[in-house]
C-alpha cells in the first residue's frame, strides 16, 4: 500500500459529530498503518480538550506534540487548514465525487499519485474498510487522499477499539476534575442520576423542528422517568443550551450542569441514564460513559427496555434519523 496520509479536510458539525468523524477515520489509520491528519478538529477549539490533540498542531495520530508555543502552534495549524480546503476548491488535487453508489472524478494540477480528494455527496454513506475495494485502489494508487464528507465509517468498533477510542477521547484534567466534581455533588443522596439533554437553540432550525420541543415536553420525560424508577429517588442532572434553571423544573430534584459543552457531554456520561432528543451529543455520551441511553421521540413513552449503550456501529442507525432529506 503506498498511501501513507490521509486528511480529513472538511469537518463535520460539532462536538459529538467532531469526535465520530475522528474515531472512525483514526481507528481506519492505526488498522492500515496510515498517518492521520485532522487540522480542522482545532478550527472551533476542539483540541484543547484532549492530551493527545492539545499541543498537536495538525491534530495528527499517532501524535506528535509541538515545541511551539500554544498560540502558534494552533495558528499555523488553522493556516494550514485553509489551505487544505483551498487546495481541494479549486482544481488544484484531482477529484473524485461520490454519490448514489458512483464515482465521477476531476483531473487537477497535482498528479492523481501524489494526492487526490474523496468527496461525499450530503446523504451518502462511505465504509472504511476492506470490503470496499473502489477505496483500496485509491489508498494503493495515492500518496496523500483528502477526505470530504459526514458519513465515513468504520465498521466493528468494539472491544478493544472501542476502548482505544475512549482512552484517546479521555478529558484533560482541568475537565475531567470539573466533571467528577460535579458527578459527585449530583449523587449525593439519591438512588438514581439521569441525565437530561435539553436542545434548543440550533434545534430550532435542524430539520425543520422536528425534535425541538418544548419544556412541557421535557418535564413530561421526567414524570416518567419517575414512575419507572417509583419508590427511588431520582435526580436529574440537566444539560442544556437554553438557559434554564432550577426554577423551572419545579417539584423535580435537579442539578444544573456547567453549561460548558464538553463538561455537560462527558458529565451526562457519568449518569445511569441519559434522555434527551436524538443528537451525536447524548450518543456520544453513551458510548463514552457506557450509560444506557434512550432518544425523546414525539409521542412515544420512555420504557426501561428502551434504554441502550450506544456502540459506535450504532452511530449508523442514528446517521438515519439525522442525516435524512427534510
Amino acid at each position: 500500500m503506498k498511501t501513507k496520509v490521509i486528511i480529513i479536510e472538511s469537518p463535520a458539525g460539532r462536538l459529538g459529530n467532531r469526535f465520530i468523524q475522528m474515531s472512525n477515520f483514526m481507528l481506519f489509520a492505526i488498522r492500515h498503518n496510515l498517518l492521520l491528519l485532522n487540522p480542522g478538529f482545532n478550527k472551533d477549539g476542539y483540541a484543547k480538550y484532549f492530551d493527545f490533540t492539545y499541543k498537536n498542531t495538525l491534530c495528527r495520530v499517532p501524535e506528535k506534540i509541538s515545541r511551539l508555543p500554544l498560540v502558534i502552534s494552533q495558528l499555523l495549524g488553522k493556516i494550514l487548514f485553509h489551505i487544505i480546503r483551498t487546495m481541494c476548491k479549486y482544481p488544484i488535487v484531482p477529484r473524485i465525487f461520490y454519490s448514489s453508489d458512483t464515482y465521477y472524478y476531476r483531473s487537477g494540477l497535482i498528479p492523481k499519485k501524489f494526492m487526490i480528494y474523496l468527496s461525499l455527496g450530503r446523504y451518502d454513506d462511505f465504509f472504511l474498510n476492506e470490503e470496499n475495494k473502489k477505496l483500496m485502489e485509491f489508498l494503493s494508487s495515492s500518496f496523500c487522499i483528502f477526505f470530504g464528507g459526514w458519513k465515513f465509517r468504520t465498521k466493528g468498533i468494539t472491544g478493544e477499539p472501542a476502548d482505544i477510542v475512549r482512552t484517546m477521547f479521555k478529558p484533560r484534567s482541568n475537565y475531567a476534575k470539573n466533571i467528577s466534581d460535579l458527578l459527585v455533588r449530583a449523587r449525593g443522596g439519591i438512588d438514581v442520576l439521569v441525565g437530561l439533554h435539553i436542545r434548543h437553540e440550533d434545534y430550532k432550525t435542524f430539520m425543520n423542528g422536528e425534535f425541538f420541543y418544548e419544556l412541557n415536553s421535557y418535564t413530561e420525560r421526567m414524570s416518567q422517568i419517575l414512575q419507572l424508577f417509583e419508590g427511588k429517588s431520582v435526580r436529574f442532572l440537566i444539560c442544556n443550551n437554553a438557559g434554564f434553571s432550577k426554577d423551572d423544573f419545579a417539584g423535580f430534584n435537579v442539578i444544573i450542569g456547567s453549561g460548558e459543552q464538553l463538561e455537560d457531554m462527558y458529565t451526562l456520561a457519568g449518569c445511569d441514564y441519559i434522555i434527551g432528543p436524538p443528537s451525536t451529543f447524548t450518543a456520544w455520551a453513551s458510548f463514552w460513559g457506557r450509560a444506557p441511553l434512550q432518544h425523546i421521540y414525539p409521542a412515544k413513552q420512555l420504557t426501561l427496555e428502551a434504554f441502550k449503550i450506544f456502540e459506535m456501529d450504532d452511530f449508523v442507525m442514528l446517521d438515519s434519523v439525522l442525516s435524512r432529506p427534510n
